[in-house]
């Protein structure tokens, strides 16, 4: 006998399929995982919290212990190094190098032509 041949077949049956049609036309179909999902979700809204305040939760014990950063540095840089310049001041800086190049290309190109 082959394989598919099977003595027992009509004493097998088919799994239960699922139910259609359930939900009203306007709601969604949900799985178990969907369920889980949502009511493992936070239910605070992170859009309305101000970024910087959250943070600054965290200031005092950051700056005692110095665990989040210091110690990634404690090697390659022992001193600290911060920013002498905003990005405002590089952007003005880099905005007037522009404006003396363009003023200096001008020129060249007026003294070319004459």
């Amino acid at each position: 006998k082959r394989g598919g041949d099977r003595e027992d077949a009509p004493n097998l049956k088919r799994p239960m399929l699922p139910p259609e049609n359930t939900k009203s036309e306007g709601e969604e179909k949900k799985t178990f995982a969907h369920n889980l999902f949502q009511s493992s979700k936070p239910k605070v809204n992170i859009l309305q919290q101000d970024p910087r305040k959250e943070l600054l939760k965290y200031e005092k014990k950051a700056n005692e212990s110095g665990y989040w950063v210091e110690n990634s540095y404690k090697q390659n840089q022992p001193e600290k190094i911060f920013a002498e310049k905003t990005l405002e001041e590089e952007q003005e800086e880099l905005n007037k190098v522009r404006n003396d190049l363009k003023e200096y290309q001008e020129a060249s190109a007026s003294q070319n032509e004459g």
